[in-house]
């Protein structure tokens, strides 16, 4: 077993296991192994491997370490640069584009806090790519976006909070109806659905929600929708008779 994340309860029992919180991609802990063993990384293998840890650094809350930098700029020099263009530019399919205006669409401004919901997704890394997105609202230090999968309601989180631990929050919202963790600026989690019926996983997201704004001590009242706020912002200026 081969982490970064922290594992729950006691250390798992396995024949090897390397588990290191510090790091922030798991690829950089695979890249230290070439490193100790003075193995050659291929051009392409360098850049699966670079392109690994960007992705898990990806975001506003992505915390690279010591190891995830050494790792970062020497892969850099050994990457097939092509190879390296068509992972990050690969075309993306029409769901995503649908993912990030359902997220848009649903977005509720709640201070320091926004969440939003995608409904069904084909990707799992379709919640964490948009609240990595949503984070970088100005004002913003807590994302939560929620959608179904595969019969369950998933969640992405991610803070840049220096005072609480989204791991550590993440397992709170799921206490007793779920699973969830992470590390400090990144985590996740999932609750199995019973019948996956519109009740039930609006019943869910109700719950996650007063949870996490009960945790961060605002107010559920003081929410206001995303999109709402910026179509206000500009309806004077297309009532002046500009003729635009």
């Amino acid at each position: 077993m081969i982490d970064h994340h922290r594992a729950p309860g006691r250390k798992p029992q396995c024949p090897f296991c390397d588990i290191r919180t510090e790091v922030g991609a798991t690829a950089s802990i695979v890249f230290s192994y070439f490193m100790e063993l003075e193995i050659p990384i291929s051009p392409t293998l360098a850049a699966s491997m670079l392109y690994a840890i960007e992705s898990d650094l990806a975001g506003a809350s992505g915390t690279p370490g010591t190891l995830d930098n050494v790792a970062l700029s020497s892969l850099t020099l050994l990457a097939d640069t092509q190879e390296l263009y068509r992972m990050r530019y690969v075309d993306l399919p029409r769901s995503y584009y649908t993912a990030y205006s359902n997220g848009l669409a649903n977005a509720m401004l709640y201070d320091t806090a926004i969440l939003t919901f995608i409904d069904e997704i084909e990707s799992l890394e379709q919640p964490a790519v948009i609240a990595d997105f949503l984070l970088r609202l100005q004002g913003v230090q807590w994302a939560l976006v929620t959608a179904v999968h595969d019969g369950k309601l998933v969640f992405s989180l991610r803070s840049s909070d220096a005072k609480r631990s989204a791991g550590q929050l993440a397992r709170r919202l799921m206490r007793k109806i779920g699973e969830g963790g992470g590390h400090r600026t990144k985590a996740g989690g999932f609750v199995r659905l019973t019948n996956a019926s519109p009740a039930e996983i609006d019943r869910l997201r109700g719950i996650l929600r007063r949870r996490l704004l009960r945790a961060l001590k605002i107010g559920i009242s003081r929410g206001q929708k995303l999109i709402a706020r910026a179509n206000q912002a500009s309806r004077p200026a297309l009532t002046r008779g500009t003729g635009v």
